[in-house]
């Protein structure tokens, strides 16, 4: 017997009692639900156990007035039990109780619904295997205690032989019968047959019971004559009991039984008692809750597009991003510059440091105190910011999504806390205690920091000014440079040379002319120099790395950063998931159905 899953499913219906207490359900001892999850576990453990029978279990089941009586006595040899039996076509004859028919009667035997009439097994006939009968009444019994009998045998049996007239085969309303057969094994009979069908019709009608129960085994239906043809009254429509007729039904159910391997039809029996248990939790919930299952689904539905909604904006603060690549892109600039072209690639470091401050740092150098100190803030500015992005390339990033996922969500949690508070007829708890109860777990992020990282340094590779470029525009400036601060230098080399000459000639005087006030000379000439040079780095700066260049490369980053949180996400390599108990349990048990539990 499959117990492992007979395991899983007492452990599924105990859950489902709990996710209900957390939600609120069954505050009150709700009825409905208690009585789901314990229907749930009798049929589970009843199936499992087959009600303490250790035979198979044949129940005879279908329309009433189909001959089902008649047809099961067909397997009864005693006469004596074949007269209990209540065999007849008047509403005081028919079958009114579920009849079990065997050596033993069922555990849990409930006298008022069900009847067991005693019959060895030497008094039945021999199909092959020891088996037990049961005749199920109508499932559509006014009395809701006989049709609850009727339900329990039909979950029970591992065959259900399923009687139908000739007349009912176009009658779809005849497969309610089966409304609980679906994962168990399938003989049809059709029975009072006057003209033998085709054998397409009776094709379609298997088809048609297929297409009813999708799990079940369905096997070949059978033909019943009707013998009674010549009278006119209901007892003529009586079945024959033609010893032809009983063997080749007896003989159908053996080879059924041995071709069905009876030995999997429990377990299939068990997992359509699950799906049936869960369909109906789904939708007593959603009944008790529309409200609620309006705002989870909206709720949800939110929350699938929160991977691309907040990991997507990652890359913001906007004012940061830009500031960050664009020290990049200077960096890299910097880099491909020759170490050689000095002081072009000294101040170009400076320039970095000094963005958006450049125009003030010459008057800065005049001697502007407003100046110098709107220079100094704006370096602290750019140290911040150059910071701040390094820290988020680097890292750190996961608590800014977890705060942020919880910010964006919180809107639609309060919305289903105030359903539930209004359908449940519950007091209203604080939202700051529901808040704190909320979890959000983000994996795969590492993934997405390793693939934004390779996006970021190939798109400011691409952008950042080439080697050739670097090196072009550090010549220029590098010239520019010497070609006004050379020449103060090379006078004051021949003044120097000069002294010296004069000096190992024994010329008297002359050495005192050297140096003559040489550093006003050459603070007056690196003034010099440096200014038009620091022009043409501004000029440089402003067509290297222009604001435009800035936006192409941050357009690229940012569509190649949402390429890879689509694509991460599709595969499922990065989940946003969030947690708190109401809300995990409102979702567990409208979306029971789609549960999957072991064995």
């Amino acid at each position: 017997m499959p117990s492992k899953l007979l395991e899983s499913c007492l452990t599924l219906a105990d859950t489902v009692e709990h996710q209900a207490g957390v939600l609120g359900l069954v505050r009150n001892g709700d009825a409905e639900l208690v009585r789901l999850c314990h229907e749930f576990r009798r049929s589970c453990r009843e199936i499992a156990g087959n009600r303490g029978i250790e035979r198979i279990t044949l129940a005879f089941t279908g329309p009433k007035n189909s001959g089902k009586t008649c047809l099961l006595s067909q397997f009864v040899r005693a006469e004596g039990v074949r007269k209990r039996l209540r065999v007849g076509y008047a509403r005081a004859e028919a079958t009114e109780k579920t009849t079990w028919v065997g050596p033993e009667p069922p555990a849990d035997l409930r006298p008022e619904y069900e009847a067991h009439i005693h019959c060895s097994e030497n008094e039945m006939e021999a199909i092959g295997f020891p088996y037990t009968l049961v005749d199920v009444p109508g499932l559509n019994e006014a009395d809701e205690g006989r049709a609850k009998a009727a339900r329990r045998a039909l979950d029970n049996a591992l065959i259900k032989v399923f009687v139908v007239a000739q007349r009912e085969m176009e009658d779809k309303a005849v497969f309610q019968y089966l409304s609980r057969a679906d994962g168990s094994l399938i003989l049809p009979v059709i029975n009072f047959v006057r003209e033998e069908p085709s054998s397409g019709d009776v094709e379609g009608f298997r088809e048609r019971l297929r297409t009813f129960v999708p799990h079940a085994e369905v096997m070949s239906p059978v033909l019943i004559p009707d013998l009674g043809l010549s009278g006119d009254g209901d007892d003529s429509r009586a079945v024959s009991s033609s010893p032809e007729m009983a063997v080749s039904l007896r003989k159908a159910i053996g080879e059924a039984a041995g071709f069905s391997r009876m030995g999997d039809v429990p377990r299939s029996q068990l997992l359509q008692t699950l799906r049936r248990f869960q369909e109906e939790v789904s939708a007593l919930v959603t009944a008790q809750l529309p409200a609620s299952r309006r705002a989870l689904d909206a709720l949800r539905e939110f929350e699938r597009s929160l991977p691309r909604e907040t990991l997507g904006h990652l890359l913001e603060p906007e004012s940061v991003f830009r500031a960050g690549v664009r020290q990049r892109l200077r960096t890299v600039f910097l880099q491909r510059t020759p170490y050689a072209f000095f002081p072009w690639r000294l101040v170009l470091v400076l320039a970095n440091l000094l963005h958006g401050a450049l125009e003030r740092v010459p008057l800065a150098l005049m001697g502007s105190v407003p100046s110098f100190v709107s220079s100094a803030f704006a370096a602290a500015r750019n140290l911040r910011d150059a910071r701040r992005f390094s820290q988020g390339v680097q890292g750190g990033i996961r608590d800014y999504v977890e705060s942020a996922v919880k910010e964006k969500i919180t809107p639609g949690m309060r919305d289903l806390e105030f359903a539930l508070n209004r359908e449940l007829g519950t007091e209203a708890e604080s939202s700051a205690g529901r808040s704190e109860e909320l979890e959000v777990t983000v994996t795969g992020l590492e993934n997405l920091q390793a693939r934004s990282s390779g996006i970021f340094q190939r798109a400011v590779e691409t952008w950042a000014p080439s080697r050739p470029a670097a090196i072009l525009y550090g010549l220029c400036g590098f010239l520019i440079f010497w070609g006004f601060f050379a020449w103060p230098v090379y006078g004051l080399y021949l003044d120097f040379f000069q002294a010296v000459r004069d000096t190992i000639a024994g010329g008297e005087g002359v050495s005192g002319n050297f140096p003559a006030a040489p550093f006003g000379m050459l603070g007056t000439s690196l003034l010099l120099a440096l200014l038009p040079m620091g022009f043409f780095m501004l000029v440089t700066l402003s067509v290297l790395v222009r604001p435009g260049r800035v936006t192409e490369c941050v357009d690229e980053i940012r569509r190649e950063h949402d390429e890879a949180v689509a694509e991460l996400v599709q595969s499922g390599l990065l989940t946003v998931k969030v947690e708190q108990p109401r809300l995990d349990a409102c979702m567990y048990l409208i979306n029971l159905p789609s549960e999957r539990i072991d064995g």
